[in-house]
């Protein structure tokens, strides 16, 4: 067992990857994922695409709902964020994130729908 904090935004020991977990009512809740740099080959884009948005470096998981790729114009990466060490495992709501050195893997506690992302790879569940 890990190690549990309970940080909402933050990012692995890298810097390449970053997380935001969205559970305290004031928006839908959800966790995503952004890789900075990437070598795996991401999915298809959705029908009719992302337009101007990127695709391929965010992943989404909403409670109940399998873990997906997004279309994202932003990040949720930034610099001063809190580091998630290796080892360690943040819980918010419904949510969990270890942080692992083979990347960070995220589970909706209620459904047990899960990602993991990395810069080489990615699962989705």
């Amino acid at each position: 067992m890990y190690p549990t904090v309970h940080i909402d935004h933050f990012q692995s020991p890298s810097g390449n990857l970053a997380c935001m977990i969205i559970d305290d009512g004031s928006a839908p809740s959800s966790v995503r994922c952004d890789v900075l740099s990437h070598t795996f080959t991401p999915p298809q884009e959705p029908p009719g695409g992302c337009g101007a948005t990127g695709f391929g470096s965010s992943i989404a998981l909403a409670p109940g709902v399998p873990a997906r790729f997004i279309c994202a114009g932003d990040t949720v990466a930034d610099p001063s964020l809190p580091v998630l060490a290796y080892g360690t495992t943040s819980v918010v709501g419904t949510f969990s994130c270890d942080s692992k050195e083979d990347g960070i893997v995220c589970a909706d506690l209620g459904s047990g729908h899960w990602f993991r992302i990395a810069k080489a790879s990615y699962s989705l569940n």
